[in-house]
C-alpha cells in the first residue's frame, strides 16, 4: 500500500537522487521538472516540498545510542529519553564497560553514554577500548561527579563530552546531537579551571 504522499501515486519513482528544474507555468505558478531514473514527471513545487519533507521525517537515519550504566534505573531512564527524541534510538543497554565493549562491536552505534564507576571494568578504560575498537563511536561521560584529574583522563581516552547527572535530561538530547557531529561537549556546571580551557577549547567546541 502506497503513502498518500509517495510520489508513486502520481507516476513518480522515489529515488536518492533527484534532479529538479524549476519552471514559470501559466500565473507564475512554479512547477518543478522532476527528473528520475532517466524519466522526467512535472509537480508542483508544494507536492514536492510536502513529499520531501514526508522524506525526512519518516526515512532520516537515527542516531544510534548504546546506555552504559551500573544502575537498571539509570539505564531505564535514559531508555526511554532517547526515545522520546524522534532522530534517535536505544540500541542496546549494558551494565559494565566489558559489556559496553561487546555490545559496540554488535551495534556499531552513533553515541556512547557512559558512566564512570561501575564494575568488573570503568567506564573511562571502557571509553579507551570502545574508541580504539570503534573510531567513528563519540562517547559521553554521564558521572554523579567530576573532578579536573577525570575530566582529563576522560578527555585523554578519547571521550567527546563530560556531563553531570543533575538535571542531565534537559541538555543531554542536545548533547547527543552535538557530539555526533563531532564537536565535544562539556557540561555548564563543571568549574572552568578543570577544563584546561587552553588545551579543550571552550565548552561547545564552537
Amino acid at each position: 500500500m502506497l503513502h498518500a504522499l509517495d510520489p508513486r501515486h502520481m507516476g513518480c519513482f522515489p529515488t536518492m537522487h533527484v534532479d529538479e528544474d524549476l519552471i514559470i507555468g501559466r500565473k507564475g505558478r512554479v512547477i518543478t521538472h522532476f527528473h528520475v531514473h532517466g524519466l522526467c514527471h512535472n509537480l508542483t513545487r508544494p507536492f514536492l516540498v510536502i513529499w520531501l519533507l514526508h522524506g525526512v521525517v519518516m526515512g532520516v537515519e537515527k542516531i544510534r545510542v548504546l546506555v552504559v550504566d551500573d544502575h537498571v534505573l539509570v539505564r531505564k531512564g535514559l531508555k526511554g529519553l532517547i526515545e522520546t527524541q524522534k532522530d534517535m534510538e536505544c540500541v542496546g543497554q549494558a551494565g559494565d564497560g566489558s559489556e559496553a565493549i561487546d555490545l559496540v562491536l554488535e551495534t556499531s552505534p552513533d553515541v556512547v553514554i557512559m558512566d564512570i564507576s561501575m564494575p568488573v571494568m570503568n567506564g573511562l578504560v571502557a571509553t579507551k577500548e570502545i574508541r580504539t575498537v570503534s573510531p567513528s563511536s563519540r562517547v559521553i561521560i554521564l558521572s554523579l561527579h567530576v573532578t579536573a584529574s577525570l575530566l582529563r583522563q576522560a578527555v585523554r581516552n578519547g571521550a567527546s563530552a563530560y556531563l553531570l547527572k543533575r538535571g542531565v535530561s534537559e541538555e543531554l538530547p542536545d548533547v547527543i546531537r552535538t557530539v555526533r557531529r563531532g564537536v565535544p561537549y562539556f557540561s555548564e556546571s563543571i568549574p572552568p579551571a578543570f577544563l584546561g580551557e587552553d588545551r579543550f577549547g571552550n565548552r561547545t567546541g564552537s
